[in-house]
């Protein structure tokens, strides 16, 4: 049994031998077409990996931004053109409201940062709060420049509030007057149009059997207007779910209508809220303060001939508002119309629209 053993212990031995021996003694395999033994061994190093200055020591967080790599994110396109953008400027670096309106006036040296005593400025209808008001060039000069640091600090409201006694002020230039606008109405869309909280806390719905209308109320404004304003949140103006954080305005809102200029101007408070263009009807309005009686969707026009609501020859368009005394705030016919214009204060069919959703019953209305 153990020569047996050792047999088989010999014969493996002599085959492990025999295997070690071909291995060493076998010929070198041919080398690829066309390169060199040095090609083929330089060909085979790893290849050496060059790592961002991370690895070399500099944390991340020290890399230039535009040197790093980012997931694109889309920039909020509301302020101030209002307007969705699906081009590639979405990502483009967003820029402050300085940086996309018209440059104010140069700045006058020796300007003090508030208002002279006795020299405040006046209310949005142009009265003033106590003595008299001198809305000179230089004033301002001043106050630009304090609503451009506002604008810069983030404080949009302030901003509206420092401008809005300067609207149609007969100190400024025609070209002031532009910027001024400008810069009115962006301020206007940021702080009471757009979904931000500029005027007001959240309001926070608290129970299942709350509806948009009872928030309005309680605010003073329309739902229609709180709809517009809240439409990312609220898909049913009869349905809010709890804990539902509305954009608010506390109104009510009031209005100028300037029969000079053609243009009707909104107010909410001392703010300025937006400007409408009209065109004077046959039915001229007398000068003097209304205050907004009923605000209704179509409605039957009465004139030489009757008109029924819904009539694209309707002078009153879809929308009528009702300031009593024979004076009417209303939209325009779908169709052309030839000779005089019909109905009180037209309006375009949008612009009524926007108009009857800002203006609610008790609303004050002031022709001049």
């Amino acid at each position: 049994m153990n020569t047996l053993k050792s047999a088989a212990l010999v014969i493996i031995l002599a085959g492990v031998l025999y295997g070690v021996y071909v291995t060493l003694h076998q010929p070198s395999a041919a080398l690829p077409h066309g390169l060199t033994e040095e090609q083929v061994k330089q060909d085979t190093v790893p290849p050496e990996v060059e790592f961002g200055p991370e690895a070399e020591g500099t944390p991340l967080a020290e890399v230039p931004f535009n040197s790093r790599e980012e997931s694109p994110r889309r920039l909020n396109p509301k302020f101030p053109s209002g307007q969705d953008r699906d081009s590639a400027s979405d990502f483009a670096p967003p820029q402050t409201l300085t940086e996309t309106l018209p440059p104010g006036p140069e700045a006058a040296t020796g300007l003090p940062d508030t208002h002279p005593a006795g020299h405040e400025a006046p209310l949005a209808d142009g009265n003033p709060r106590t003595g008299s008001v001198n809305l000179t060039a230089k004033n301002f000069q001043r106050d630009w420049l304090n609503a451009t640091s506002q604008v810069e600090d983030g404080k949009f409201r302030q901003a509206l509030a420092t401008l809005t006694p300067y609207y149609r002020s007969p100190d400024l230039s025609s070209e002031q007057q532009t910027q001024l606008l400008e810069w009115l109405d962006a301020l206007a869309a940021k702080v009471i149009y757009s979904k931000e909280h500029l005027l007001a806390s959240p309001h926070v719905v608290t129970s299942d059997r709350e509806k948009l209308v009872d928030v309005a109320r309680k605010y003073g404004v329309s739902t229609q207007l709180l709809a517009n304003i809240n439409a990312e949140v609220v898909n049913n103006p009869d349905i809010l779910v709890v804990t539902t954080r509305l954009k608010v305005v506390p109104g009510p809102f009031r209005a100028e209508v300037d029969l000079a200029n053609s243009e009707i101007t909104v107010f909410l408070g001392n703010l300025y809220a937006g400007r409408f263009p009209f065109a004077r009807g046959d039915e001229r309005p007398r000068p003097g303060e209304y205050q907004v009686r009923e605000t209704k969707l179509e409605k039957t026009y009465i004139g030489e001939r009757m008109i029924p609501a819904g009539d694209p020859n309707n002078p009153y368009g879809q929308w009528w508002i009702d300031l009593g005394d024979n004076a009417c705030i209303h939209g325009s016919p779908a169709r052309s119309q030839p000779g005089p214009i019909r109905g009180c204060i037209s309006l375009s069919p949008q612009d009524a629209q926007d108009v009857a959703s800002i203006l609610t019953v008790g609303s004050k209305v002031v022709i001049r």
